[in-house]
C-alpha cells in the first residue's frame, strides 16, 4: 500500500545533513532530484500519470529543535 506522496524533514545545517542523506538515499536506490542551497530532494514526485512514486525533501530550517517523538525509518529490502 502506498501511503505517502512526500515527506519533508527540516534540518538546522544542510551541509552536515547532505552526506548522510546522500548515502542513505543512494543505498536505497533513490536518485537525487535537486540539490539547492536550501533543500535536497530524493526519489520521484507523483504526477497525474504516476501515483505510486514518493519523494523525500530535506530542507534548511533554522528554528529551534526541541525534543519530540517523531522519527523516520527507511525500509531497505
Amino acid at each position: 500500500m502506498q501511503l505517502l506522496d512526500h515527506v519533508s524533514i527540516g534540518v538546522p545545517d544542510l551541509d552536515v545533513a547532505r552526506p548522510f542523506y546522500d548515502a542513505i538515499m543512494t543505498a536505497l536506490g533513490a536518485r537525487k532530484i535537486y540539490d539547492r542551497r536550501d533543500a535536497l530532494d530524493y526519489g520521484e514526485r507523483c504526477s497525474a500519470s504516476d501515483t505510486q512514486s514518493t519523494c523525500l525533501i530535506v530542507y534548511l530550517d533554522s528554528s529551534c529543535i526541541e525534543e519530540n517523538k517523531r522519527h523516520w525509518c527507511f525500509k531497505a529490502l
